[in-house]
């Protein structure tokens, strides 16, 4: 087989993005345009990209010569050799996607592309033409809501929603390109024994500031699917980078990105403007995401340094404000719109960890977007609770976190988890609560706000139900039965707790069931019994079922029975008289009525310091008579 080396990969780098403030009033003119049918291996120009700060600086470039459909179908791709300082021995930086080249101060087109492992910077350009079709497809309004929010998942509230998208983009094989089928001008910078060349299909890389070894593993989880490649680097954002606008005008070679989260955690791609007029822009060269119609954010981003790394140079640099969007995410280029900010989603997440006696308050901004979202909030969860001490060991953590829909409708939650690394399990909750909102199958919705306390303590904070007993087995309608639980908390004597559980006045003669079960079965046992309460017909039961809440540190005993009842709409009735069965059974919308198994006729609760499991079933008997 023959080997791999340079590998042709997208440029699009990583950094955080924030954008400029736009004098209307100064209106710079912009060189005219050069065809690809014009260009010539041989001729001279230059491009403009930001190595350093946010003022855009000169390097030197050479037509190699042109590859007919190197971008796409009836998309040229120009190559051409780049020179700058910056650039020798180790070829083109991750971050001069859409650095603007030009011939006799005619715009070709944007550097979109380069060779991996490659010493010599030999960049592959996108021509302006078929980016100039993206700059006018980028209307100065944003797409309507429900396209803008992304694809749906179709998530259903209850089901476990998994890091990685469901939603992904579907990776090429690499091409493979003959050294003998480039321009001659190209030919010449190889050896004559190297191999065939392997044409990568595009990896956008994401920038994420430092964080721990659990948030890298979301990030890497979250981006892998979609094409994009995180890569972690001691860098970000101030907090308050979200709310701010840059006073940085932008130009053509200025740095801009996307942020999918800013604040005391940052994430994002950035590239390069490559063509601005008025308030309209084309950038990168290749695209983002690849989703057509979009509304993300876009900022100007500070560069710092360059890091000349074997496996891909990168800028470096921080987010200092935003300063409007991106509407149009294409083969050839995004189009964005300075001036107009989309809505990011405020995430405040407030962590006490109780042995340090520490206490401090995180704040994000993250993208309001159906598949970055809901990953992004827990990213930042758990980034913060693994931040500020240890990501790891024996540890518990209780987690109460507060949920505001745009429509207003909140969701609250109090979680408990204790394991070697305890913030894991509340975080796939909140992901799971979050996802339906955005992909629900009723209605366009999104996340208003997000908050989140936390409190960590060491060591697990576990306990588990070793037997239960009632005080008596017969009982009269109306009277209360006194359940003692025997509660084994870890390494600890066993405690008993006792609760009152009132049996109702109007149970007929019989034998009934005193179920003693943790939060788990609890759940399970509901889902069970009254199926038709986890069939949502609208978005207010998507809300109703993400309300439904089982606490870890909590025990329930309930009271049941075996005959059964029906959920009719989402409303649960007890066993029916037959000529109400009757009139039911001839509806049309039978669909909205389903029984249930068993009736749940009294429920208490007994709430613990830690973590409780296990289950037992008791038996009592009512009897008018009292068993006389």
């Amino acid at each position: 087989m023959i080997p791999c080396r340079p590998v042709f990969i997208g440029l699009i780098g990583l950094g955080l993005i924030v954008t400029a403030g736009w004098a209307a009033s100064a209106k710079p003119q912009y060189p005219p345009f050069l065809p690809v049918s014009e260009i010539r291996p041989g001729m001279k120009g230059y491009g403009l990209t930001v190595f350093n700060g946010t003022t855009p600086e000169r390097f030197d470039a050479e037509v190699l010569g042109v590859m007919h459909n190197g971008v796409g179908a009836g998309i040229d791709m120009i190559l051409v050799q780049l020179d700058h300082p910056r650039l020798r021995d180790i070829g083109v930086i991750a971050g001069m996607s859409g650095s603007p080249v030009y011939i006799r101060d005619r715009l070709i087109g944007a550097v979109a592309y380069g060779f991996q492992f490659s010493k010599v910077a030999i960049a592959g350009l996108t021509p302006i033409e078929p980016m100039l079709n993206v700059y006018e497809k980028t209307s100065l309004e944003a797409p309507p809501r429900d396209i803008a929010l992304g694809p749906m998942e179709f998530v259903r509230p209850g089901e476990p929603v998994s890091i990685e998208p469901a939603l992904s983009l579907e990776s090429r094989e690499p091409v493979r390109l003959r050294v003998a089928d480039l321009p001659e001008a190209a030919r010449r910078l190889f050896v004559p024994d190297t191999p065939d060349l392997c044409f990568q299909p595009l990896s956008i890389p994401v920038m994420v500031s430092a964080c721990s070894r659990q948030t890298a593993s979301v990030f890497e989880k979250t981006f892998r699917p979609l094409g994009m490649e995180p890569v972690f680097v001691p860098m970000g954002a101030a907090a308050q980078a979200a709310d701010a606008v840059s006073t940085v005008p932008l130009s053509q070679g200025s740095a801009i990105g996307i942020p999918y989260m800013l604040g005391d955690l940052s994430a994002g791609s950035i590239g390069t403007v490559t063509y601005l007029d008025g308030k309209r822009l084309v950038a990168f060269g290749h695209p983002a995401t690849a989703r057509g119609p979009v509304a993300y954010p876009m900022g100007t981003a500070q560069i710092h340094t360059t890091v000349p790394s074997v496996m891909r140079p990168f800028k470096m640099g921080e987010m200092i404000g935003l300063s409007g969007s991106i509407h149009q995410d294409r083969l050839t280029g995004v189009g964005g719109v300075i001036g107009t900010i989309p809505f990011m989603v405020p995430v405040t997440i407030r962590v006490i960890h109780e042995p340090s006696q520490t206490d401090r308050t995180y704040r994000f901004k993250v993208i309001d977007h159906r598949l970055f979202a809901p990953r992004m909030i827990m990213a930042a969860l758990v980034e913060a609770c693994t931040a500020g001490d240890r990501s790891e060991g024996d540890q518990t953590a209780a987690i109460r976190y507060r949920i505001e829909t745009d429509t207003g409708q909140v969701i609250e939650k109090n979680l408990m988890a204790a394991s070697s690394s305890a913030i894991m399990s509340p975080s796939m909750t909140l992901l799971s609560d979050l996802a339906p909102i955005y992909s629900n199958e009723f209605a366009v919705r999104s996340v208003r706000s997000v908050t989140a306390e936390v409190r960590l303590s060491e060591g697990l904070k576990i306990a588990e139900l070793r037997s239960a007993f009632v005080d008596r087995t017969i009982v009269k309608p109306g009277e209360s039965v006194q359940v003692s639980l025997y509660v084994r908390p870890l390494r600890k004597e066993t405690e008993r707790v006792t609760a009152v559980l009132q049996v109702p006045s109007h149970l007929p003669n019989g034998r009934y069931n005193v179920a003693v079960c943790d939060a788990r079965q609890r759940e399970g046992a509901e889902i069970v019994r009254a199926p038709g309460l986890y069939r949502p017909r609208a978005f207010d039961d998507v809300v109703r079922l993400l309300r439904l809440h089982f606490r870890q540190d909590r025990l329930y005993i309930m009271l049941t029975s075996p005959d059964g009842g029906v959920t009719i709409d989402g409303a649960e009735f007890d066993l029916l008289p037959p000529t109400i069965q009757m009139t039911l059974s001839q509806l049309r919308d039978r669909e909205k009525i389903t029984p249930t198994i068993g009736q749940l006729l009294a429920e208490t609760t007994v709430d613990f310091p830690y973590i409780v499991s296990g289950n037992q079933i008791l038996q009592i008997e009512v009897d008018r008579r009292g068993g006389r």
